[in-house]
């Protein structure tokens, strides 16, 4: 199992120890939808968030 969460507070160290999904989500240009703490939206800005740590860290790696 994959935490989006400790993940992006390893490719971010400068945002500190992050307890609030909303900062990383301003941070990385990712929209909160409504419905937050629901199934789907949740699920749905989670997955947005771990394709933006893949992309990120194929960009960094040539």
């Amino acid at each position: 199992m994959l935490c989006t969460l400790r993940l992006a507070r390893q490719r971010f160290p400068q945002l500190g120890a992050v307890q609030r999904p909303c900062v990383l989500l301003a941070h990385t240009h990712i929209p909160v939808l409504a419905g937050q703490h629901r199934a789907l939206p949740d699920a749905l800005v989670a997955s947005a968030l771990f394709a933006r740590l893949l992309t990120d860290g194929a960009s960094r790696c040539g």
